[in-house]
């Protein structure tokens, strides 16, 4: 049983951003069930440096988007992909010196922060998309 199952209620209009999206699941489900296997440090840190670099990349396609329609939300959707990769970043450092381990905490936060920016944040710029005529 999946971690985070995906969902038609995931959809934001944009192809190339739900198949990222489901890729950000699909990375956090392997953490998920890495941390339930109980995968070696080096497994766990490999799948996060996979996570942070496949954030980062879906993080510059939004933006790039944004840019080049114009969205006028851009500044305050990117500051919360800085948050997010800040804060990664961090537990990433704090994993790899031994100060903290991933676990359930830790999945929660990643599932609820997808979940919500998902429906909150990116579904605010369906419909301008739309309008733009991207999908």
């Amino acid at each position: 049983m999946a971690f985070i199952d995906w969902s038609a209620e995931y959809d934001v209009g944009v192809n190339l951003f739900n198949k990222q999206h489901q890729g950000l699941v699909a990375l956090v489900n392997k953490l998920h069930e890495a941390m339930l296997e109980g995968k070696s440090r080096s497994v766990m840190s490999s799948i996060l440096d996979d996570l942070i670099k496949y954030t980062a990349e879906h993080f510059s396609s939004e933006e790039e988007y944004f840019h080049k329609h114009h969205y006028p939300l851009d500044a305050e959707h990117t500051q919360q992909h800085q948050a997010l990769t800040d804060q990664v970043i961090k537990f990433k450092q704090d994993y790899e010196s031994g100060q903290t381990t991933i676990g359930v905490p830790l999945l929660d936060f990643l599932r609820k922060w997808l979940v919500e920016h998902i429906q909150g944040a990116d579904m605010k710029y369906k419909s301008f998309f739309q309008e733009k005529g991207v999908s």
